[in-house]
Order: C-alpha cells, then sequence, then structure tokens
C-alpha cells in the first residue's frame, strides 16, 4: 500500500492511513511516495509517528520524506513555502537529532 501527502488533494492523511493499514494486515508493505517533512511542524513528532507505525507494522513501514513541489500543499496550512527546502534539510541534520 503506498500514500500520498497532499493537504489540497483530497486524500487521507498519510500517516494515519498506513498506521491503518498496518493494524488490519500483516503481510503488505507500507510506503509513503512522499511524505511531505516540512508541513510537519515537528520533525520529532513525525519521527515518532513514523517510528510507531514502523512498529505496529513489524518493521513493514518504507517512509519517503520530501521538501513538497507544489506551492498550494505549503500555503494552505500557512507553511512558507520558499524555506521549505532549508528547513527539510535542517530537519534531518544529526546535530539536532530530530531523527
Amino acid at each position: 500500500m503506498s500514500t500520498i501527502d497532499r493537504i489540497t488533494y483530497p486524500n487521507m492523511d498519510p500517516l494515519i492511513a498506513l498506521a491503518a493499514a498496518a493494524a488490519v494486515t500483516d503481510r503488505i508493505k507500507l510506503m509513503s511516495s512522499i511524505a511531505i517533512a516540512p508541513l510537519r511542524v515537528n520533525p520529532a513528532l513525525l519521527a515518532k509517528q513514523a517510528a510507531s507505525i514502523h512498529r505496529i507494522s513489524g518493521g513493514r513501514l518504507m517512509l519517503g520524506l520530501a521538501a513538497g513541489g507544489r506551492e498550494n500543499d505549503c500555503r494552505a496550512p500557512n507553511v512558507e513555502y520558499e524555506g521549505r527546502k532549508p528547513r527539510f534539510e535542517d530537519m534531518g541534520d544529526e546535530r539536532h537529532g530530530s531523527w
């Protein structure tokens, strides 16, 4: 099962959808095509949510992360579009302990 992360598209939240799939399956692989990391305010919470899904699923989660390329997905939750790439890179900086 794969999910997409779009704010302005009629899809489910990818982490919630993957958690639901993890709870009712035991063999299918679970994957976020991408999760737009800069839309999440707290990178530690994103990491905790992904780790929880990974554990519930018995290690079946493959998490794809990206900065996002559609301006309307950043503007909808009032996230600065222009600053998304540096913020994304900063989220994975091991000096900050985010991941």
